[in-house]
């Protein structure tokens, strides 16, 4: 088993939703953390899986994380990390 990263989008197979947070709350995702794309570097698949493997040696087991963008009111940038623990 591995750690997987997605995008909504890629997650939801390109299906609207009006309340994107409930539905990850429905299929058993936990907001993990909140990050601004221009601190963390590269994609945030990339910044998504190096927490996850921080977490795989921290706690061990491996996760299934989305990633959720959206924009505050001034216009930045930000993404949610969603995560799932996979069972063995």
């Amino acid at each position: 088993m591995m750690n997987k990263v997605e995008s909504f989008d890629k997650f939801n197979k390109k299906r609207r939703r009006s309340d994107k947070r409930g539905h990850m709350r429905m299929c058993g995702f936990t907001l993990s953390k909140l990050f601004e794309t221009y601190i963390e570097s590269g994609k945030p698949s990339n910044a998504a899986m190096e927490y996850l493997d921080a977490l795989t040696n921290e706690a061990g087991g491996f996760r299934h994380a989305v990633t959720l963008p959206f924009k505050d009111t001034l216009g930045y940038m930000y993404y949610e990390i969603w995560i799932k623990e996979i069972k063995d």
